[in-house]
């Protein structure tokens, strides 16, 4: 159905991984992603700038169609400023690539 690439920069690793089709189907998009991979990853002691904390680059499922605003790419991690996600999203051509 779709992949993720897993990228663990203490190791210098990346592996791709098949995505699970319910993360698809009940967090659709890329804020879904984003939402459902940071709150399963990172918990009230995760340290925002130590490395345990994630970075997620996420686009959506008509990401590189003709449909309007489908080249959106989010990005999220847990934010030093306020403990909770910290997000913003790109437009342009690098969402669709990267898909």
């Amino acid at each position: 159905m779709g992949r993720v690439l897993w990228v663990d920069l203490s190791r210098g690793e990346a592996a791709p991984r098949e995505t699970d089709p319910s993360l698809i189907r009940d967090y659709l998009g890329g804020m879904g992603f984003c939402v459902k991979w940071l709150y399963d990853m990172t918990g009230p002691d995760t340290d925002p700038l130590g490395p345990d904390n994630v970075l997620v680059l996420a686009s959506g499922p008509v990401s590189g169609t003709s449909w309007p605003a489908s080249g959106r790419l989010q990005v999220a991690a847990k934010s030093p400023q306020t403990g909770l996600m910290g997000y913003s999203n790109a437009g342009g051509r690098f969402g669709p690539y990267r898909k």
